[in-house]
């Protein structure tokens, strides 16, 4: 393994053939993997082909949306996290509150840098039928390479000096029957889910 932090931003690395997280720090193969795991499709109660609105106007199922993963990084780091996520969702709040910040800090990571992801390849792949570029702030680009480098501790050591680069509140619902919904501001870098 090669312990370099992967940097895709550098190159606009955004082409479905290395792995999201790691680049290709590992030498397994590649695979597609879903942004919204199967178990909390069922936790919604959904089926999957309920739909998104990306940036680019498209409109997706959730079960399209998928992301490139290195077959390692899956089975030896990802699967492990969403496993202790998906164990904590079904208890309840108890569950989940009693997470490690850091693990869910990870684990909603990885979930809003997935759609990133997938709005990036969009942006490469509309700058490569119109040759205009891609039109994106230096500090947008920035604080994606900020967070794509935070949530690679779900692989590799990645320390923060004497702070956290985040604030995580988990809160019991009022009402046990509302629907399932998340809302990403991908300009904040903020996220919901309930």
């Amino acid at each position: 393994m090669n312990s370099t932090i992967y940097q895709p931003f550098k190159n606009f690395d955004f082409k479905y053939k290395s792995c999201f997280l790691s680049g290709d720090t590992f030498t397994s193969p590649v695979i597609e993997i879903p942004i919204l795991p199967h178990w909390l499709l069922e936790v919604a109660n959904f089926s999957g082909e309920e739909e998104i609105k990306l940036l680019d106007e498209s409109i997706r199922s959730y079960n399209s949306l998928k992301i490139p993963c290195n077959e390692e990084v899956l089975e030896h780091f990802i699967d492990p996290l969403e496993e202790k996520i998906a164990s904590a969702f079904t208890q309840g709040y108890a569950a989940v509150s009693k997470l490690e910040e850091v693990d869910l800090f990870r684990w909603i990571g990885k979930f809003i840098y997935g759609l990133l992801y997938v709005e990036m390849h969009a942006a490469v792949k509309q700058q490569q039928i119109s040759e205009d570029g891609i039109n994106m702030s230096q500090g947008l680009m920035h604080k994606f390479g900020n967070l794509h480098t935070m949530i690679q501790g779900i692989y590799t050591n990645v320390e923060f000096e004497d702070f956290k680069p985040w604030s995580i509140v988990v809160v019991p619902l009022e009402d046990k029957d509302t629907p399932f919904s998340f809302r990403d501001e991908i300009n904040t870098l903020t996220f919901s889910l309930k």
